[in-house]
């Protein structure tokens, strides 16, 4: 009988070690493999949006001079009518275009954002004279 529980204290213990060595492998395991996920998720989304960001630039410095503009209702053909948004933007971001004492100049291509945006104001003291500047809303 002293035998069969001796045995029995052993297998026990045996089996208590190999579950926790076990339990540590597949911890170790799924930490890995979730960091891994972790990290290719977030590089692909900050490469989205630095993608999405410098097409942006690009169309904002594609865009006509916008010198003086009346507030009137441009044709379908002006240039600001034509900049219509992109379908494929994964967020909607409003560009906003200022003279240089600051005045809106694409207030005609907000559309009914400009009453939302229309009260902000161009702080000159963060921009650089060497790089544009691109405020995404």
């Amino acid at each position: 009988m002293k035998l069969k529980s001796k045995q029995s204290k052993i297998t026990r213990r045996q089996q208590f070690k190999l579950f926790l060595s076990i339990m540590a492998s597949f911890a170790v395991l799924f930490l890995t493999l979730g960091l891994i996920i972790f990290n290719l998720f977030q590089s692909s989304t900050y490469k989205s949006i630095d993608k999405d960001m410098r097409e942006q630039i690009a169309s904002v410095k594609k865009q006509p001079n916008m010198q003086k503009q009346d507030d009137s209702n441009p044709g379908p053909d002006h240039p600001v009518q034509q900049n219509k948004p992109n379908p494929k933007m994964p967020f909607q971001a409003s560009i906003l275009v200022f003279d240089d004492n600051g005045k809106l100049l694409n207030k005609s291509s907000l559309g009914n954002r400009y009453s939302a945006l229309k009260n902000i104001n161009l702080n000159k003291k963060i921009l650089t004279r060497n790089k544009p500047s691109l405020f995404i809303i």
